[in-house]
């Protein structure tokens, strides 16, 4: 039996209440989460989802975590 190990990560970010955000008037009342894997998936928490342009839409100042994702499968 020969084992094989996937690693893939996960970023987690996460933009606080009142952070502005590009393109909207004001500030987000509510904050917002989204993550994206390292295939390139981006999903979202916020009215509308997220769609790919999350990172460039808060700028800075939000919070971002990496963790790393492994999974074996034995054949």
């Amino acid at each position: 039996m020969s084992t094989i190990k996937k690693n893939r990560n996960i970023t987690v970010h996460i933009a606080p209440v009142w952070h502005p955000a590009e393109g909207k008037k004001g500030k987000s009342k509510a904050g917002h989460m989204w993550f994206e894997l390292s295939d390139g998936t981006v999903s979202g928490y916020r009215e509308g989802g997220a769609d790919g342009r999350d990172n460039i839409r808060y700028g800075s100042g939000y919070s971002s975590w990496t963790f790393e994702i492994t999974s074996q499968m034995n054949f």
